[in-house]
């Protein structure tokens, strides 16, 4: 299954660092991290926010 199948991917950076084509580019040191890192953390909150809605996300 395809990663881009389960992810939603916001904006072009991130499209670039799931697909096939992060091979394709030239990423600067961290960078491809840091694109992982920021969908992983917004991920991580919205499960959070489905699992415990009554949370306003502070705490």
């Amino acid at each position: 299954m395809d990663i881009m199948a389960r992810r939603k991917a916001i904006g072009g950076d991130e499209i670039d660092a799931f697909s096939k084509s992060r091979h394709v580019h030239s990423w600067r040191a961290g960078e491809l991290k840091a694109i992982k890192r920021r969908a992983n953390r917004r991920e991580r909150r919205q499960v959070r926010r489905d699992v415990r809605p009554g949370l306003t996300g502070r705490g």
